[in-house]
């Protein structure tokens, strides 16, 4: 889940980099759904033609029934989080936008860009463990913290050093007013990892 995660992140910071050199309007929107599309399509192709049916053959014989009332009590819960998910996660920019203007939205809109590959990495280790049983759901707390860490800690303060200069390729707008956000939100997919772990073990229970 790492690999996919990371290559993603990069394939998405990459696009931007392109939309940018070529003014594209709305470009980083465009960077998002051409990577995520892509992303989708090569590991739903190996999940659906590979891994699913070699899973389905090796737990046959632990299967259990799915009832209805269940779904709609996970389904029920999980939207209500991811709801809330959203809020904390895409609400920033608004507020941005309200009390500072357009212009700083505007460095604040690629900062985000950027940080989002992070916080996409934690949540893709998150999901590559769910699927255990939920009397493991501590076990999967720390797996997930473990491994997430390995790859958001180090890229994290990378990119909290280098904000500046990896900002630079934007023009040197964003430099100058997104550095310092770029360095403070980088830092904070860190602690990000502990609170991500939490929820998946919360969803797996």
């Amino acid at each position: 889940a790492i690999l996919p995660a990371a290559v993603l992140a990069t394939v998405t910071v990459g696009l931007l980099g392109v939309a940018d050199f070529l003014g594209l309007p709305g470009g980083i929107a465009v960077a998002g759904i051409v990577a995520a599309g892509a992303s989708v399509l090569v590991v739903s192709g190996w999940l659906v033609l590979r891994e699913l049916p070699r899973f389905g053959r090796r737990v046959a014989d632990r299967a259990v029934p799915i009832t209805v009332g269940a779904v709609v009590r996970f389904v029920g819960a999980e939207h209500a989080g991811a709801v809330c998910w959203l809020v904390a996660v895409f609400g920033v920019p608004v507020i941005v936008l309200a009390r500072l203007g357009a212009e700083q939205a505007a460095a604040y809109a690629v900062v985000w860009a950027v940080v989002w590959a992070l916080y996409r990495i934690t949540a893709a280790v998150g999901r590559s463990v769910c699927a255990v049983e939920p009397a493991r759901a501590e076990e999967v707390r720390w797996a997930v913290v473990r491994r997430a860490l390995v790859v958001v800690a180090p890229a994290a303060v990378l990119l909290a050093l280098t904000a500046p200069l990896v900002l630079s390729v934007f023009g040197e707008y964003y430099a100058e007013w997104g550095a310092a956000a770029l360095t403070l939100a980088a830092l904070s997919a860190v602690p990000n990892v502990v609170t991500a772990a939490a929820v998946r073990a919360a969803r797996l229970r």
